[in-house]
């Protein structure tokens, strides 16, 4: 478990992929580390075909 001390629930991919708010408040180069976190975590336990229908 990781917990991101900064930056607000909710933040999706926190990248401006997903961050349609104005100046980008919805983005956050900390806490869009998760998504490749996430990725080796599914690969770690024999999961990574979940990959292509998550992201």
């Amino acid at each position: 478990m990781h917990i991101y001390q900064n930056g607000p629930h909710g933040l999706s991919l926190a990248d401006q992929r997903t961050d349609g708010s104005a100046k980008h408040a919805k983005s956050s180069a900390q806490v869009a580390t998760w998504t490749k976190l996430y990725c080796n975590w599914l690969a770690e336990n024999d999961l990574a075909f979940l990959k292509s229908r998550i992201l």
